[in-house]
């Protein structure tokens, strides 16, 4: 009996850690992470903008090197769709690019499928910072409960997986040929 107590303690005890959590946590969550690059903006943009460039500097393409991608529409125009499908790491989803203002900014609705559903949206900006390029790769979300609690915890993960493919972005641009 005594057994019985502390388990109805413990989950009584989460379930009110969680409720307790969602009404502060934010409702709307935005990350976004920035890398200076020493390239021009059109060969940046070039990168960022084509989804054939994508899965080259993607930090999602290592976690699971059988993943399946596939491309629809007229690369780098709105309405051209990435999609992907891995393991469990990576899940399945796609990109469909929503704006595309040439050497400035990208927009794009993500949609995962697996291991979750999810809709949001994505932007990659890229701005003149003298003679290089300040690429920044930001993400927003609308967090209704109980995942507003979840994205508390998977904003870090998000922003070092953007910090890994800006780094990357940048180690390719910036090759001495």
């Amino acid at each position: 009996m005594k057994v019985l107590k502390i388990i109805g303690a413990i989950v009584l005890g989460s379930v009110t850690m969680v409720s307790v959590l969602g009404l502060f946590a934010p409702h709307k969550i935005v990350v976004a992470e920035s890398v200076t690059i020493n390239a021009s903006a059109e060969k940046v943009f070039e990168k960022v903008n084509l989804w054939v460039h994508f899965k080259d500097w993607s930090p999602w393409g290592k976690p699971d090197s059988n993943m399946k991608i596939s491309f629809e529409g007229l690369d780098g125009t709105v309405g051209s769709v990435y999609k992907w499908a891995g393991n469990d790491e990576v899940g399945t989803g796609s990109m469909t690019k929503t704006l595309v203002q040439p050497n400035s900014r990208i927009e794009y609705d993500l949609h995962f499928m697996e291991p979750w559903e999810s809709k949001n949206k994505g932007y990659i900006t890229v701005e003149r910072e003298g003679d290089a390029q300040k690429v920044t790769w930001g993400f927003t979300a609308d967090a209704p409960f109980p995942k507003n609690v979840l994205m508390l915890f998977m904003q870090g993960y998000i922003a070092d997986d953007f910090k890994k493919g800006l780094n990357r972005l940048k180690e390719i641009l910036e090759q001495k040929s």
